[in-house]
């Protein structure tokens, strides 16, 4: 990891300050550190700085460059997961792959539909489960015919023996109310509308597969002007087609489907109250 322009710049300067024929060149106070005696407009501390800023600049490149080749090895080595990843965004609609290989012959971005895709280690089995979606700005369930051909692909360029189960659903239903203690000078639509876009900007912005937390979307609250105390009451969520009841999240959660939606107004419900600042 590179150090940063100020740790290199110490580095040299304590270098600089242990030679003897420095310390009698410049009458020196052992006793003292180098911006102790000298200016930070000196040609010296200037000069210093200047050798600094290049290393740290060709250590940052070092840096950049491992990380690179790290995540390339990463996503180049068969198996892994995300290898597979990879290969099913890779997907390409309505087209064959050529005989004896994982690549299309052709590359068509616009037929590339998977947008979304996570590979997870079943907790309860052997299977390695994939979850996909499509979508642009809202994502969403592919279409049963899709999912059929991703189905084919995949089992086309899986290694033997792995076991897959393919995820394509819609995503989970998302349900919260929570208590908004609001600055009462401003609207109270206002303040409503914005905890409710706040709300929905947090769960349908999660990345694929990514964590909820109740702590999280607290945060959000807070953060909106007017918002004084935000109090989250209770969250809940079920796989779309589940026939049991919503259950609750006490912490956090993992959608099932990979993503979250709240799809009716009703899902979350705000109760607006007014702060009252208590006066000596």
């Amino acid at each position: 990891m590179a150090r940063t322009i100020a740790e290199i710049k110490k580095e040299i300067t304590d270098r600089f300050m242990s030679f003897e024929s420095v310390k009698l060149l410049y009458g020196l106070d052992e006793t003292k550190t180098f911006e102790q005696q000298f200016s930070t407009a000196s040609i010296e501390s200037v000069l210093f700085y200047c050798v600094a800023a290049c290393v740290w600049t060709l250590e940052t490149l070092f840096d950049l460059h491992k990380n690179e080749v790290t995540d390339t090895i990463s996503n180049l080595k068969p198996g892994r997961a995300k290898w597979y990843r990879n290969k099913v965004l890779a997907f390409q609609k309505d087209y064959l792959l050529p005989e004896d290989s994982d690549t299309y012959a052709v590359i068509d971005e616009a037929a590339r539909v998977v947008k979304y895709c996570a590979v997870v280690e079943a907790q309860d089995s052997s299977k390695l489960q994939i979850k996909i979606a499509g979508g642009d700005a809202l994502r969403d369930k592919l279409d049963d015919a899709t999912e059929v051909q991703v189905k084919a692909y995949i089992n086309w360029v899986r290694y033997a023996g792995v076991r897959i189960e393919l995820i394509n659903q819609s995503p989970d239903k998302f349900k919260c109310e929570v208590d908004i203690h609001y600055n009462a000078m401003l609207m109270v639509d206002n303040v409503r509308n914005a905890v409710r876009e706040a709300i929905v900007g947090y769960i349908e912005n999660l990345s694929f597969n990514g964590e909820y937390s109740n702590m999280a979307l607290t945060d959000a609250l807070q953060a909106i002007d007017g918002v004084v105390i935000p109090e989250l009451k209770a969250a809940y969520s079920k796989p779309v087609h589940a026939d049991y009841d919503f259950s609750l999240i006490n912490t956090k959660r993992v959608p099932d489907a990979g993503y979250f939606r709240a799809y009716n107004d009703t899902d979350i419900t705000i109760n607006m109250i007014p702060y009252e600042l208590l006066q000596d």
